[in-house]
């Protein structure tokens, strides 16, 4: 299973991010089924395009502070 790390820029549609990670899932030979949850910055977290997004495929999304994402590989 794949976390997604998610980002956007300021009232993204949820159609536009769903396109981006359809071609990001294809390129990395995966399928939505794959995508256990998605991730994104604090910020985002009123992001509706994000959270549709999440929603619309029953993925679970999670916001972290900066400093925890940088943590990460």
């Amino acid at each position: 299973k794949i976390t997604l790390g998610l980002g956007c820029d300021r009232n993204t549609p949820a159609a536009t991010i769903a396109q981006a990670i359809g071609e990001a899932l294809a390129a990395a030979n995966a399928a939505h089924a794959d995508v256990a949850g998605v991730a994104s910055i604090d910020l985002k977290a009123d992001e509706v395009g994000l959270r549709e997004v999440a929603v619309q495929h029953g993925w679970t999304i999670r916001f972290y502070p900066a400093a925890e994402l940088a943590a990460v590989d």
